[in-house]
């Protein structure tokens, strides 16, 4: 791994059994940045502008990387997705999308609006957890912006 701060990786999922998943899968890898887990788009919003109980934060605390699923409650992925990536200072966080959905709509919908990758969760153990570690590798080699 590149020497760097490790800034936390945010990551937006509502469902807890797929959020303890990542999780575990994460520590399986020896996944080394802090993790900051939010569940819907309106949540996310709030910590990346630092807007009610995440006023506290520093202003150079933007995570390092976004994982984001579509399907939530409130504010859904893709909007959250389109207002990060619409904002001069936000739009530089990489932004992944991890979803279950396969639909070429919803692929080509977060491209558009600038995703910087769409991974899809599989139900086969195997296949998640090298999604995941694909991404952690990703981490690990690429120069991140900073703020």
């Amino acid at each position: 791994m590149l020497s760097r701060e490790l800034r936390p990786i945010l990551i937006v999922e509502d469902s807890r059994t797929d959020f303890a998943l990542l999780a575990k899968t994460l520590k399986h890898l020896n996944f080394v940045y802090p993790i900051h887990h939010v569940v819907n788009g309106d949540e996310a919003l709030d910590f990346l502008y630092r807007r009610g109980s995440y006023q506290e934060l520093l202003p150079n605390s933007l995570p390092a990387a976004i994982l984001l699923d579509l399907n939530l409650p409130g504010m859904g992925g893709k909007e959250c997705l389109r207002i990060i990536k619409q904002d001069p200072t936000l739009k530089i966080i990489p932004t992944i999308i991890l979803s279950s959905s396969e639909d070429p709509n919803d692929v080509n919908y977060c491209y558009q609006y600038g995703a910087n990758s769409y991974m899809v969760k599989t139900t086969i153990v195997q296949d998640y957890r090298r999604t995941i570690e694909v991404f952690t590798n990703w981490l690990d080699v690429c120069l991140l912006p900073s703020f």
